[in-house]
């Protein structure tokens, strides 16, 4: 039962089962149904059955064991029980335990975590995460000394940039595209045209993603929070971690007179989103319960249906807007003849299987690449200023093995090249925004805040203090920081997701 969870839940998601899922069951019936439509999910859970049921009535014939005493019996459930608990109450011995058994626990991409330690040990290590020790020197005095100095750091900083900005609050609309990926780095293969050449003209900047097939949720953490998944050692931020109210974009945002709204056109229960955004301080959620006269693009809400659903939001008030907007339409998985149409052809060496898999694709982002040109020909037309953040979260799995990526000129072991996706930027006035290089989501946070003439405040203050070292913090990527920032950084994330959050007395709203 928990293999065929997995596979599902990795299929789908990008990630294994864990222990936190079992508060999101109740949750299920809203967004399965839709999730393993078209797939044999029916079918294997027979088999289960059938295989379940056989294996009882075998061994109940083979093996005619008497009923041990009561005694041996409490016993066997004591070191049962004490098992199960033992990483959850004693996380650094547990540790310490596989160190010296040369168990690797530690690997970012849970399919890889999966591959190597097998699922039920995935499951099982996981207990380890339901407490969070406090990292060494975590205490008050050490909070209030870090952003003590950060003060004086940045205090003369704050005062420049805010009259060079001046005041000028436009709209922000942030769109992170569910796994879109300028696909023209499969070098090997020839296309009939540029499939995101409308996208193309504005990109500004390489966004670094922390995951890589899946887990849309754990980029939004860190775009969101200004926090980072570098810590959280593979766990998933929305269902394991964030269980209080933090400060975020949204709050920062609101303290400057804007309304905050997420669209995404999917179920709001997924990744515990409709608690998560509750602790964030979002104003406005629309999810798909609360979408009418949308069309799909294959199995999911069309990027049409979703980038009129922004303009939307956008004429229901004259007030200024941060719109976040995660769309689905290039949701795995890419099964041949997705759409209907093909405008962009193309050449490679790949079999007629994968290379109807990449069509899909291709014709997926390539929908995607006009709906982004759809939505910047309308607001063209508005007479309010507005800026538009538009990336990738993720590379997708186009198949199980990676034969895809193999067999048409990209390195997938490359995590430098497997990380990456464009990041644009456009907006419908006149004005200068660059960005770094390469930039990670928690650092494009701040990008955001600049955009919108905010000074950052919180977290994203010690943030903005490291930009001068480096704009990319990613668990497989080698970074720039000195160990007392990367340590400092720690103990701020630690202090508002698990610890007293001290840091929220040292700053006025």
């Amino acid at each position: 039962i928990i293999n065929i969870v997995n596979r599902y839940k990795i299929k789908f998601l990008g990630n294994f089962f864990i222990i936190s899922d079992i508060g999101l069951i109740k949750n299920l019936k809203e967004f399965i149904p839709s999730l393993v439509s078209g797939t044999n999910l029916k079918k294997d859970l027979i088999i289960i059955l059938i295989l379940i049921s056989i294996l009882f009535l075998l061994f109940k014939k083979l093996f005619n064991i008497k009923n041990p005493p009561t005694k041996i019996r409490l016993l066997l459930f004591i070191i049962s029980v004490f098992v199960v608990v033992f990483p959850i109450l004693f996380p650094t011995p547990f540790n310490q335990i596989l160190q010296k058994c040369k168990i690797e626990t530690y690997i970012p991409n849970p399919i890889d975590n999966c591959k190597v330690n097998g699922i039920l040990f995935c499951f099982y290590n996981d207990f380890k995460n339901i407490n969070n020790p406090p990292p060494k020197d975590y205490t008050q005095a050490k909070i209030n000394q870090i952003y003590s100095e950060l003060k004086d750091l940045t205090s003369s900083r704050e005062v420049l940039e805010q009259s060079e900005r001046g005041g000028f609050s436009p709209n922000i609309i942030v769109i992170m595209s569910e796994a879109f990926w300028d696909v023209t780095n499969l070098t090997d293969v020839k296309y009939s045209d540029d499939p995101i050449k409308n996208v193309r003209k504005d990109i500004k900047s390489t966004f670094k993603s922390p995951s890589f097939g899946g887990g849309t949720a754990n980029i939004e953490f860190e775009l969101l929070t200004g926090l980072s998944n570098f810590y959280l050692k593979g766990t998933t931020p929305y269902s394991q971690v964030v269980k209080k109210t933090l400060p975020t974009l949204f709050t920062l945002f609101k303290n400057q007179g804007y309304l905050n709204t997420t669209i995404h056109p999917f179920f709001a229960s997924m990744y515990n989103r409709k608690t998560v955004y509750k602790n964030f301080g979002l104003d406005n959620f629309i999810s798909i319960e609360n979408m009418t006269d949308y069309k799909t693009a294959g199995p999911y809400v069309s990027d049409d249906s979703f980038n009129k659903e922004i303009i939307k939001q956008l004429k229901s008030t004259d007030q200024q807007q941060l719109i976040f907007a995660i769309s689905m339409q290039n949701h795995v998985t890419f099964k041949a003849n997705r759409y209907s149409e093909h405008p962009i052809t193309f050449k490679s060496s790949l079999n007629s299987n994968d290379q109807e898999i990449l069509q899909s694709y291709v014709d997926g982002i390539n929908l995607t690449d006009h709906s982004y040109a759809f939505l910047k020909q309308e607001l063209s037309k508005s007479k309010k200023p507005t800026i538009i953040f538009f990336f990738g979260d993720h590379l997708t799995f186009l198949d199980s093995n990676y034969n895809i990526y193999k067999e048409t000129g990209f390195n997938i072991n490359d995590e430098n090249k497997k990380r990456h996706t464009p990041l644009a930027v456009w907006s419908n006035y006149k004005t200068d925004i660059n960005l770094p290089q390469n930039i990670s989501p928690n650092f494009l946070s701040l990008e955001v805040l600049k955009s919108a003439n905010i000074t950052p405040k919180y977290q994203f203050s010690y943030l903005n203090s490291l930009i001068s070292s480096g704009t990319v913090l990613n668990q497989k990527l080698p970074n720039k920081f000195t160990s007392e920032q990367l340590k400092d950084y720690e103990l701020i994330q630690y202090d508002l997701i698990f610890g007293k959050q001290y840091s929220l007395k040292l700053v006025k709203p």
